[in-house]
């Protein structure tokens, strides 16, 4: 639907798209993944290293700008098309995995520690988003590091919400959050057609893409996933 969508206005929906495709080939493969007779964290390492191979090879002007601070280069992290962004991704999606395998035996954390992580994440993400910017650090090389550390501040998150009780605005917010993310690049791109998009506009822009995103999850998004639980059960 998005897609069909972005097409009047020259897809700015690609940006969100690529994650969509890489995300319904890591389901279709899971079962191969689930029989194969290793555990979950070799098979995450192994993939891994496949990872590092690929990006060395497809994205080396982007490796080479990192070390020679010059030159053009890509920065995205989806650079290499769906057909190989999918295995550049497949470690962090396998890092999902680990977290629900292990989801039981998760520790309980305190609220500072797991503070502490948030801190962290926001920090790094910052980093991420000037290096990529000012320093040449392309996404391609910096996210799956830095999805390492997600992966250490969501299972603190998981493992403090255990035995805590979330607030219900944020989880609320949590819930449409894919439907903002789906949505966000297509409305700032039908909203730029009546409103100019600067430091005055900002708010406002900000403000429609959340209540747009908000009814898409209500009228297309929720229903899909009852309608999928229904199909399950069949």
């Amino acid at each position: 639907m998005i897609y069909v969508a972005g097409i009047k206005f020259n897809h700015p929906d690609k940006t969100v798209i690529w994650s969509l495709i890489c995300e319904l080939i890591y389901y279709a493969l899971y079962p191969l993944l689930a029989i194969t007779k290793t555990s979950w964290l070799k098979k995450t390492f192994f993939i891994f290293i496949i990872s590092f191979i690929i990006i060395l090879a497809g994205a080396h002007r982007d490796v080479l700008a990192f070390f020679t601070q010059t030159g053009a280069y890509q920065g995205y992290y989806w650079q290499l098309g769906p057909f190989l962004t999918w295995i550049i991704g497949l470690p962090v999606w396998l890092l999902g995995v680990l977290i629900a395998e292990n989801v039981d035996n998760l520790k309980s954390i305190s609220f500072s520690k797991l503070s502490f992580y948030r801190f962290l994440i926001f920090t790094v993400s910052c980093l991420c988003v000037a290096g990529q910017l000012y320093w040449h650090i392309s996404y391609i090389l910096s996210m799956n590091i830095f999805a390492l550390l997600m992966y250490k501040w969501i299972k603190s998150e998981i493992a403090y919400f255990k035995n805590h009780q979330p607030n219900s605005l944020t989880e609320s917010m949590g819930k449409f959050s894919y439907s903002l993310y789906l949505c966000h690049p297509l409305i700032y791109a039908i909203l730029s057609i009546w409103l100019v998009n600067n430091m005055s506009t900002y708010i406002l822009f900000v403000f429609l893409a959340v209540f747009i995103s908000y009814l898409f999850y209500l009228i297309v998004e929720k229903p899909s996933h009852r309608l999928a639980m229904k199909l399950s059960r069949i």
